[in-house]
C-alpha cells in the first residue's frame, strides 16, 4: 500500500511540478495526518502533520459525500476553520482535496496544495479526484491481496504446528527428520538424536482438574522443552501427551 501511495504522489508531481502533492490517511471522524508530501515549493515539513476535519464539518461533510474540498484563499476561512488556520501557518493558502474512501469509509485524503491563493482549473480538479478513486481501488486491492497472502501463511503455518502448543506437529516433525536422514547419508560424519517422552499419569490430571488444567499443563512443558533445546533443534508434539525431540547435527555421540 504504501510503495502504491508513493508512486501516485511522485506521479502527480510529475504532472503537476508546481503544486505540492500531500497524501493524509484519515478516519471516518475526520482525524487525518499527513503521511506524504512532496514539496516543490519549500514549504516547511508538512509530514506527520495532524488535522481535525471535525472541526470542520462543511469539509467533512463533502469528503463523506465523495466531493472535494476546493478552497481558493485559506486566510478567508481561517477565522472560521482551526483546521484553515493550521495549514495556513504550515504555509498552505490553497487546498484542493478528494476522498480516499475504503469501504465506503473516508480513508485518505489526496491533495494539492500552493502557498498562495489561487483557483483551481477543472483539469486539477477532474484529475486529482479520479486519481483518488482509482487510487482507493488500488488501496482495496492491495489489501485484499496483503489479507489473501497472510490467510495462506496461517493455513500453511496451522497445517504444520500443534493449535494448543504452537509447537510443531507431527508432519513437520516427520519432515525435519527426512531432512535429517538425507544429511546422514551426504555427511558420513553428521550425527543426530530423536528423543520421544510422554507424560506419566497425564490421564489422572484430565479427570481430576479438568481438560483446561491438562492443557496448561501441556503448554507449560512445551515451553520447558523448548527452552532447554538449541536453535536448529525441534520439539514436537505428536498428540495427547506425546512429544518428540530431534538433536540437529551433534558434535558426538555422547552428546
Amino acid at each position: 500500500v504504501e510503495q502504491i501511495i508513493d508512486i501516485v504522489i511522485r506521479q502527480l508531481g510529475s504532472s503537476f511540478p508546481s503544486l505540492c502533492t500531500i497524501y493524509c490517511t484519515a478516519d471516518d471522524q475526520g482525524l487525518a495526518t499527513v503521511a506524504y508530501a512532496l514539496d516543490r515549493e519549500g514549504l516547511p515539513r508538512l509530514k506527520g502533520l495532524e488535522m481535525d476535519l471535525g472541526a470542520a464539518s462543511v469539509w467533512l461533510q463533502a469528503l463523506r459525500r465523495h466531493e472535494p474540498i476546493m478552497v481558493e484563499d485559506l486566510s478567508q476561512e481561517a477565522p472560521l476553520l482551526p483546521v484553515a488556520t493550521a495549514l495556513a501557518a504550515r504555509g498552505i493558502h490553497a487546498l484542493l482535496a478528494a476522498p480516499v474512501h475504503h469501504e465506503n469509509l473516508l480513508a485518505g485524503l489526496l491533495c494539492f496544495s500552493t502557498s498562495h491563493a489561487r483557483a483551481w482549473t477543472q483539469h486539477e480538479v477532474v484529475t486529482l479526484t479520479s486519481t483518488a478513486e482509482s487510487l482507493a481501488l488500488a488501496i482495496k486491492n492491495a489489501r485484499a491481496e496483503q489479507e489473501r497472502q497472510r490467510v495462506e501463511e496461517q493455513l500453511r503455518h496451522d497445517a504444520l504446528h500443534d493449535t494448543l502448543t504452537g509447537l510443531p506437529n507431527r508432519t513437520l516433525f516427520m519432515d525435519r527428520l527426512g531432512h535429517a536422514l538425507a544429511r546422514m547419508k551426504r555427511r558420513p560424519d553428521y550425527l543426530y538424536a530423536v528423543l520421544f517422552l510422554d507424560l506419566d499419569r497425564f490421564k489422572v490430571v484430565n479427570d481430576s482438574l479438568g481438560h483446561l488444567m491438562g492443557d496448561e499443563l501441556l503448554i507449560s512443558i512445551s515451553r520447558r522443552l523448548q527452552a532447554c533445546l538449541r536453535a536448529g533443534d525441534t520439539v514436537a508434539r505428536l498428540g495427547g501427551d506425546e512429544f518428540a525431540i530431534l538433536l540437529d547435527d551433534l558434535t558426538d555421540a555422547e552428546q
